[in-house]
């Protein structure tokens, strides 16, 4: 669960919800952020199998996420604004 590691004030025993809110709170860009966090509810509570689609997206946002590497990065604006 990396990106609880990677958020100051998350912990590995969070909800997903609750590392998602510390990780945004902490300038993480929240469509990355609601990607990573979506699939793993629906991995985990929904028992569903993870998808080749659904997991290199997942890849592609945690490596976006990993490129910064304050953690926190103005990237929350450009996600707003449109990063298309």
């Amino acid at each position: 669960m990396e990106l609880a590691e990677r958020t100051p004030g998350a912990s590995l025993t969070e909800t997903p919800i609750r590392v998602a809110s510390a990780a945004k709170s902490h300038g993480y860009p929240s469509e990355r952020v609601e990607r990573i966090t979506d699939a793993f509810r629906h991995v985990r509570y929904g028992h569903y199998p993870l998808d080749t689609d659904t997991l290199a997206a997942v890849i592609e946002a945690a490596t976006d996420l990993g490129s910064d590497d304050d953690g926190a990065s103005d990237g929350a604006a450009a996600t707003e604004g449109g990063d298309a």
